[in-house]
């Protein structure tokens, strides 16, 4: 009888590559492929690390259009690692969709850890972290956007998210209209060389960084509401 392949899902540094785990590197070493969301990032990690395993591309729209791909390899016997450019597959990243589609098929899903740009932003920002609502990254515009914003500002609850550089002072704008004095942290550049991070009210955190050029994807924290 064929074994079927297990489905790995493998979290990833968010930007210091020594934040490799050696369980990662292991399970590396051990699966037969490995489904990137962006194939050329992820060699780029194997290069610094010397290893080296077959890769395919496997972004959301591979998954969604084509998981047979992906599920067919698994049933045949392959152990399949599944990675995205940084962080955990299936959050605010692709993966939730073929880790449900595996489920369905029978196939066994093992999560090894890796760093989380949500829980290092978390654990430095000041606030009371437990609870917390994560939004991932927010709608570009309509009435959902609205709702998350008054939500966020409305909250008893810290509320962490995802942001571009060249939409934050945007997104950062529309909530100190809506409270000014509001506690908000920024992170940019997380484990990298030029880590940094601005902690204050809106209005002022908003004043320090309109007069910088803001590079790399941010991590927003709204402290809770007094």
């Amino acid at each position: 009888m064929q074994t079927i392949g297990t489905l790995y899902i493998m979290g990833t540094p968010i930007g210091n590559l020594s934040d490799l785990s050696d369980r990662c590197r292991q399970t590396i070493e051990f699966v037969d492929e490995i489904g990137a969301e962006d194939t050329r990032k992820t060699l780029k990690i194997l290069k610094h690390f010397k290893l080296e395993k077959p890769l395919f591309r496997c972004d959301e729209i591979f998954q969604r259009r084509r998981p047979e791909i992906l599920l067919k390899k698994l049933e045949s016997g392959l152990n399949i690692a599944l990675v995205t450019d940084a962080g955990t597959p299936g959050i605010s990243d692709p993966g939730a969709f073929i880790v449900s589609e595996a489920l369905k098929k029978g196939i066994k899903i093992v999560p090894i850890p890796g760093p989380s740009a949500i829980t290092v932003a978390l654990s430095i920002c000041g606030f009371k972290a437990v609870p917390f609502t994560f939004y991932g990254f927010l709608p570009k515009k309509g009435g959902e956007r609205q709702r998350i914003l008054d939500a966020m500002i409305e909250s008893s609850y810290t509320s962490c998210f995802f942001e571009s550089p060249h939409r934050m002072i945007k997104t950062l704008t529309e909530l100190c209209n809506r409270k000014p004095s509001r506690l908000v942290f920024v992170a940019r550049e997380l484990t990298k060389k030029f880590e940094q991070s601005y902690r204050g009210s809106l209005i002022e955190v908003i004043e320090i960084l309109s007069q910088k050029t803001i590079k790399g994807e941010c991590t927003i924290v709204i402290g809770p509401s007094e």
